[in-house]
């Protein structure tokens, strides 16, 4: 028998060994592992940086952009169960309790939160990330019942420390938006 003609013979043979091994579950590649769940587990506190802000109507007359490119304190408490992290955060002395996310396949965890004060509506979602350390982007909307308007914050996390407690500060309740806004720059 001539070398061409036993050509499709060995591919056929070689095609059902292939097969064979597969059903016997061998293979000759190997998967990706799926990549370590970071550790959002504990408590941290730290400054974020305010990067961007405008605001709107008479909600601008509180000039929460003046705090434009200072720092301000924010502290978290999370709890972790594989993916699922839930706990606390606190802008200055402001909290939001009670917060939630799920970690994505990238490692990130976003998580919403709102303050909501004597007509005062404050809404916060950070895009955080852990490589070791805390990092990340926080946003805030703000809004009054009171005034038309809005201001919309943007942040970034300039300093993170994981601690044993949380530093808090009095939880006086704020009564006006400036009040709001001063409570949460933390001075």
């Amino acid at each position: 028998m001539k070398l061409s003609s036993r050509l499709p013979i060995f591919a056929l043979l070689l095609a059902v060994a292939a097969s064979a091994n597969a059903a016997c579950g061998g293979s000759s590649s190997t998967s990706p592992s799926e990549p370590a769940i970071p550790n959002y587990a504990g408590n941290y506190s730290g400054n974020y940086t305010i990067t961007g802000c405008n605001q709107s109507g008479g909600v601008a007359l509180a000039n929460i952009c003046g705090n434009l490119g200072s720092a301000a304190p924010y502290s978290f408490s999370f709890q972790q169960s594989s993916r699922s992290v839930t706990g606390s955060f606190f802008l200055g002395s402001v909290s939001f309790p009670n917060v939630g996310g799920t970690i994505g396949s990238d490692g990130s965890l976003g998580l919403n939160g709102t303050s909501i004060t004597n007509g005062i509506t404050v809404v916060v979602t950070w895009a955080l990330r852990n490589s070791g350390a805390i990092s990340g982007t926080v946003t805030q909307v703000w809004q009054s019942n009171a005034l038309s308007g809005q201001a919309n914050v943007v942040g970034t996390i300039s300093t993170a420390n994981h601690t044993s407690s949380l530093p808090l500060g009095t939880l006086a309740v704020p009564t006006t938006l400036n009040d709001l806004s001063f409570a949460m720059s933390g001075r």
